[in-house]
Formats: C-alpha cells, sequence, structure tokens
C-alpha cells in the first residue's frame, strides 16, 4: 500500500518540528544560563546605566519634540500672516482696478454713521473736517466714493475675519467696516448718530502705510477705548496718478491666541511673539517680562540673558536653551516667522521636560528586576525538561529522516525539473513521474497545463497583431479628423479675434468648429455636435462640415443664411439611413458693422459677453429650430444681433455644460456662465483654458462623457461705437437668394 503525499508531508512536518523545537529548546536553554550569568552578576550596573540612557533619551525626545513644536507654530502663523498679506493684497488690487477704471462701473452709495441703521460688517463712509467743510473738494471726493461704493459686497465678505477692513484716501475720507463698531466708534457718536468727523490723513495707519509704500505689519495697539488689542497690516492703493491711499485690515489679538494648541497646554506651556523691534506682539504670558502688557523693546530689557535670547530671535534664528524668567527656570524654543519678519518662543516647565524620563527609567528599573526572577524561572524550568525530552528527540528524530528523505526527495526532483523547462519557455512538458498519489497528478496537471498555455500564447498574438492593427487605423483617423478642423487662428486685430479647441471622448469624435472668409468684410463661424460618438459620428461629422460649408459659401448673401441652412438639412436627410442628425450653430459677421447673423439648428444657445456691463448671457432660444437631417420640410429662422467693441460671443457644444462628476451631477450651464463672468477681460485662449480648468476640476476622476467643443470669437472693429444694443431682428428662410 503506497503512502500518500499528504501523510508524507504531515511526517515530515513532524519530524522537522520536533528537530526544530529540540534546537530552540537547546538554545534557550544556553540563553538563559548566559543572560541570567550576566543580569546576576551585574544586574545594578545595568539597571543604572539602562534608567540613565532611558532619561536621557526621553528627555532629549522631549525638548526635539518642544523644537518641533515651536517650528510648527512658526509655520501656522507664517500662514496665518501669508493668508492675511494676500487678503491685503486683494483689497489694494480691488481698489487700483476700480480707480483705473471708473468708466466700467456705476456709482453706489456708501452709508455714514447718521444714515445706516446697522454698524456691524457695514462699509460706513467718514471724512475729514476740511472734507466736509469744502464745497469742491467734497463734490471732487464724492464722485470717487460713489465708485469705491462697488466695493461694498467685498468689505463685508473680509469683515466676517478681521477686527476691521478699512482703506484711506489722500482725498480725506475713509471707508471702513468693523466687526465690533463699539470697540472703534464713540460711544457719543453711535448712540446719537452725531457728525462723524474721522481725521483719515493723521491716523497712524494711514501715515505708516505711505510711508513705507508698501505691505507691512503696524505695531500691536489699543483700540479708541483702549479694551481692544490689534495689529494693523496696510499697504498703498493706486490710481492713475500714483499712490492714492492706504488699505489694511485689524487683525485681533485672539486670531493668534488660538494657536495656543491642546499638546501645549497638556504641558503647562506658553507662546509669545515678537517683531522685528524686539517688541512683544502676542503673548499667552498674563503677567512678567514676556507678558502682552510689556510695550517697549525687550532689547532694551535690564536682564542679559534676555538681551542675547531676543537678539538671536530678531536675527531670524532658531535655537533650544534654559531661560529664566521672573526667577523661575524654563526650556524656550524660538523659530522665525519669514511672512512677518516676526519669531515666536515656546516656554514649558523643566519639570514637564524631566517628568517622563523620570518615569521611563522607574519603568526600566523595574521591567530588568521582573526580567531578573523571570530568567531564573525559566532557566529552572528549562533544564528539566530538556533533561527529560532530549534522548527521545534524538531517536525519534533519527529515524523519520532516514526513512523518509530518499522516498520523498526523487519523485519532486524529476518534476521540479520539467517544472524548470516550463518556466523557461519549453511548453512541450512530458510528465515522466509515476508515484501512484498527488505527486503524479501534479505532473499531468502540469503536462496538461503546458500544452493549453502553448495554444493560448498562439491565440494571443494572433489578437494582439489585429488589436494593433485596429489601434494604429483609429491613430490615423484621429489625425486625419484633427487636420480637418481648421488650428491656424489669423486674427484681424482691427476688427475680430477668434480661438476654438475640440477635445474628443473617444479616439474620433463628432463635434466639430469651423470659420472662414465668405469675402473681405464677412467671417462665417460653424459650431456643432453630431449624434453618438466614435467612428459612424466621425463619418457623419465629415458629411455635415463639408455640406454646411458649401452652402454656406454658396448662398450669395448674408440674409440668404437660414436658406442655406434649409438646403444643407435637406441634404443631409436624404439617404440617412442610419437616422443620424447634427446640432448647428452657424453665424457670419460683418467685420465693418458688427452685425451678427445666426441661426441654430437644435444646438446649446450661444453666450454673448457684453463690454459695457461686464456680464455674459444666454441668447433668447425661442427660435431654435430643430437639429439637421431629421426631417426635410423644416424652415429655419435667420436672427440678428449687433456686436459692439469688444464684444465676444461663446459657442460650445453640450460636452460642456453635461460634463457629469463622479456621482453623475453636470457641470451645467450656470456654473459655465459663472466661469466666464470671472474672466470677462481674458484673452480668447485663456479663456478657453479656463473653462477646461473649471470643467476637470469639476469631474475630478471621472471618465469624459461627451465630446468637448468651445468656439469664442469676439469683435475688435468700430472702436468707440456708442451703438445701442440693437433687437434682436428674424428672417424667415423663405428670403429670395
Amino acid at each position: 500500500m503506497k503512502i500518500k503525499i499528504r501523510n508524507r508531508l504531515l511526517l515530515l512536518a513532524l519530524s522537522g518540528s520536533l528537530l526544530t523545537f529540540l534546537i530552540f529548546l537547546f538554545v534557550s536553554v544556553l540563553t538563559v544560563i548566559y543572560l541570567w550569568n550576566i543580569t546576576s552578576n551585574h544586574s545594578r550596573e545595568i539597571s543604572k546605566l539602562a534608567s540613565e540612557y532611558t532619561g536621557i533619551f526621553t528627555r532629549n525626545a522631549e525638548l526635539q519634540q518642544l523644537d518641533l513644536m515651536v517650528r510648527s507654530k512658526a509655520a501656522q502663523i507664517s500662514l496665518l500672516t501669508r493668508e492675511i498679506k494676500g487678503d491685503v493684497q486683494f483689497l489694494s488690487g480691488e481698489i487700483t482696478h476700480l480707480l483705473m477704471n471708473r468708466k466700467y462701473y456705476k456709482p453706489r452709495e456708501i452709508q455714514t454713521v447718521a444714515t445706516a441703521t446697522s454698524f456691524k460688517n457695514v462699509p460706513l463712509l467718514r471724512m475729514n473736517r476740511d472734507l466736509i467743510g469744502s464745497t469742491e473738494a467734497y463734490a471732487k471726493a464724492q464722485d470717487e466714493i460713489a465708485i469705491l461704493g462697488n466695493l461694498k459686497e467685498t468689505f463685508e465678505s473680509f469683515s466676517a475675519f478681521y477686527d476691521s477692513v478699512f482703506f484711506g484716501s489722500k482725498n480725506g475720507y475713509a471707508i471702513l467696516t468693523y466687526k465690533y463698531p463699539e470697540y472703534h466708534i464713540e460711544p457719543e457718536v453711535l448712540e446719537h448718530r452725531k457728525a462723524d468727523v474721522y481725521d483719515t490723513l493723521n491716523r497712524p495707519w494711514y501715515k505708516f502705510g505711505m510711508t513705507q509704500n508698501k505691505l507691512t505689519f503696524t505695531e500691536l495697539y489699543k483700540d479708541n477705548l483702549g479694551t481692544h488689542t490689534a495689529v494693523s497690516v496696510v499697504m498703498p492703493y493706486y490710481d492713475e496718478y500714483g499712490v492714492a491711499g492706504v488699505v489694511g485690515v485689524d487683525v485681533n489679538y485672539a486670531y493668534f491666541m488660538q494657536l495656543k494648541d491642546t499638546e501645549l497646554r497638556a504641558k503647562n506651556g506658553n507662546y509669545f511673539i515678537i517683531n522685528s523691534k524686539g517688541q512683544i506682539i502676542f503673548s499667552t504670558l498674563g503677567s512678567g517680562r514676556l507678558s502682552n502688557e510689556r510695550r517697549d523693546s525687550l532689547l532694551r530689557d535690564d536682564d542679559l540673558q534676555t538681551i542675547v535670547t531676543v537678539t538671536a530671535m530678531v536675527r531670524g534664528r532658531n535655537g533650544l536653551k534654559r531661560y529664566n524668567l521672573d526667577g523661575k527656570d524654563y526650556y524656550l524654543a524660538y523659530a522665525p516667522i519669514a511672512e512677518a519678519d516676526w519669531s515666536i518662543g515656546m516656554l514649558i516647565d523643566p519639570e514637564e521636560v524631566f517628568k517622563p524620563a523620570r518615569k521611563a527609567s522607574l519603568m526600566v528599573k523595574e521591567l530588568l528586576a521582573t526580567l531578573d526572577q523571570f530568567m531564573l524561572r525559566t532557566f529552572e524550568f528549562d533544564l528539566v525538561r530538556a533533561l527529560m525530552l532530549l534522548p527521545l528527540l534524538l531517536i525519534l528524530i533519527y529515524f523519520i529522516a532516514s526513512r523518509f528523505a530518499g522516498n520523498l526527495s526523487h519523485p519532486v526532483v524529476r518534476l521540479t525539473k520539467g517544472v524548470a523547462d516550463l518556466a523557461k519557455g519549453d511548453f512541450n512538458f512530458h510528465a515522466e513521474v509515476k508515484t501512484g498519489d498527488e505527486i503524479e497528478l501534479l505532473a499531468r496537471n502540469f503536462e496538461k497545463m503546458s500544452h493549453a498555455v502553448n495554444r493560448q500564447i498562439s491565440e494571443l498574438k494572433a489578437v494582439t497583431a489585429e488589436k494593433e492593427r485596429i489601434s494604429t487605423e483609429l491613430n490615423v483617423a484621429t489625425g486625419i479628423q484633427l487636420s480637418m478642423l481648421p488650428h491656424d487662428f489669423p486674427s484681424d486685430r482691427e476688427s475680430y479675434d477668434l480661438y476654438a479647441t475640440s477635445i474628443p471622448a473617444k479616439e474620433v469624435g463628432g463635434d466639430f468648429y469651423d470659420f472662414y472668409r465668405l469675402d473681405q468684410d464677412h467671417l462665417a463661424v460653424t459650431i456643432a455636435d453630431v449624434s453618438g460618438k466614435g467612428v459612424p459620428a466621425a463619418l457623419f461629422m465629415v458629411i455635415s462640415k463639408t455640406i454646411l460649408k458649401n452652402c454656406t459659401l454658396s448662398m450669395g448673401s448674408v440674409t440668404n443664411l437660414a436658406k442655406a441652412v434649409d438646403r444643407a438639412n435637406l441634404q443631409l436627410y436624404q439617404d440617412n439611413q442610419e437616422e443620424m442628425f447634427v446640432t448647428v450653430f452657424i453665424g457670419v459677421l460683418n467685420l465693418n458693422t458688427g452685425e451678427f447673423d445666426y441661426v441654430s439648428a437644435g444646438h446649446n444657445p450661444p453666450l454673448l459677453g457684453r463690454v459695457r456691463d461686464g456680464r455674459y448671457q444666454y441668447l433668447p432660444a425661442e427660435d431654435n429650430r430643430p437639429m439637421l437631417g431629421v426631417l426635410d420640410d423644416i424652415s429655419y429662422v435667420q436672427q440678428q444681433l449687433h456686436l459692439e467693441y469688444g464684444d465676444t460671443l461663446f459657442l460650445y457644444t453640450d460636452g460642456v455644460t453635461e460634463a457629469m462628476d463622479l456621482q453623475g451631477e453636470q457641470f451645467g450651464t450656470e456654473r459655465l456662465q459663472e466661469v466666464l463672468n470671472a474672466g470677462t477681460q481674458l484673452a480668447l485662449k485663456q479663456q478657453s483654458a479656463e473653462v477646461l480648468q473649471a470643467i476637470h476640476g469639476y469631474v475630478g476622476e471621472a471618465e469624459q462623457s461627451d465630446d468637448i467643443t468651445m468656439l469664442s470669437l469676439r469683435y475688435l472693429g468700430k472702436q468707440g461705437s456708442d451703438l445701442e444694443f440693437s433687437a434682436t431682428k428674424q428672417v424667415e428662410a423663405s428670403v429670395q437668394a
């Protein structure tokens, strides 16, 4: 009776386990004896050294953690100050933009203390006494104030983050938004709505900002009532004549107090911030040399240690040292805050540093004492057990190893050789193992597998070759299709500018755009979306593009644009057995007058960006007729609008508005309109890039669901024209050529 491989492996595992157990037991006994001798003879010395090293290591780790904490806090505050500086730079840019482009904005009223119904987070106008008393100066300033009233919403949004948002003009007025008006406006003015006289030109923040001529931080100061502590961040803004005033925000002392995190509080720690002059800006200490009440420079302190430390801090250095503050020892770690030219220091009681070290040392001592007792008991137990089992284990292992090693190894070696040949690529494996157990069955299965793999490799080579051929043809088709779309965007800088882009969802797509001159004075533009995707849509796209262009070029007059679309529809309808269709928006621009005739056949309504109001609006869609290729008796409607200098038409396919994220939510028409309104003055290529970036940011990791095509046309002729927006004209398709 032959023994199954399972039983053989079981016996082999048993013998190996017994051998391993014997070796492990023997080594364990020797190790325990050795360690026990060492610990017994030197336990006190080991305990002392281990305790000292553990304490030193733990204390150093605590100090390193303190150093990392102060660097982390410096980075946090630097990030906060960077955000604050960015906000102030943004406000300066907004005010400068309004003053430089006054003609594009409507005047808006700014409330005063006397007229406002609420004072919190409301922009208030405050003026110098001299400005109120001068009719001419007040009238001049009032025009500028009315334009700057367009910053009302901006100031209200920023006031949620800062104590005060303000700017002061060289013309003698200021506009301020207060988060806590009771800290800044005199109580009697708030209560009785008295005349609000505000000496802007002599305000410290105004004079400081004008002299610095750059973004900078003021020193810590108290509010008008002396109860509210803050620091101002100010910088100049400009008009066409140069520096026009100072804009800034007030940052509350509590804004930085929030950075005292849980870990620092748990260690009874404190921190403080100094500026480049060595003055305390913020401090969590309630009293003493480094408290928030200190106003003079620490560089002039009577304590030499403080002077040396503060000197290193204002020079932008990092450090960790022992420091005596008001008669008590601390560990002090400090690091620079680059964005504000400040430095932060953290103080922690040495007891908080030594406490973990003492605890770790005590644990090591107790552990070594326990280990000493454990090793003694283990040695005694293992020694008795080894003496009892050693003879039996030696006899058993010798018998099992000599009996089964030869019988088991021979067929395994033969099978191993065959498998090695299979791994080298020789799939003509032939089983030569005849053991009558699972090893023989395994060899037979390897033989079958080798034949199956050989056959599958042959089939895979054929399939791979076919896929490579198809991929090559699709790449050629993609190149051909893209070459049919115009990529050279010539523009007559005296009359128009144009840019277009198309991104297919597959190798080839059904979207297309086109533009071409009908004559010296007329430019035709087209954007279209063929039903479906892939190769069928690409073929129908080529046909549609060719027919539309031929019909447009042969229409004779711009007034026959609808007639040309009718003719193209009829040609696409005939022999359209696949019942495909195409949505089209086609228009012709008169480069001399700005008149734009267009026809929409089931296509998405374009957006028209008017320079005069700086907004994009969708064109009315009430005369949007069905797509081409569906019916043969449709009369398309020709419409007309007038483009003024700088007006922009944005044409697109539904792949833009119907782009979906991972949840299946679409990008949408409103989001597209918001993106365009955010960059009305951008170059057309940059405008398209902004839209694509917004789409990619919205869909995220989702796969592109449809072709994306965009075309932008900006009219640059008739500069300075004051023609009013003409009413939409409709011309029926029955107009004769």
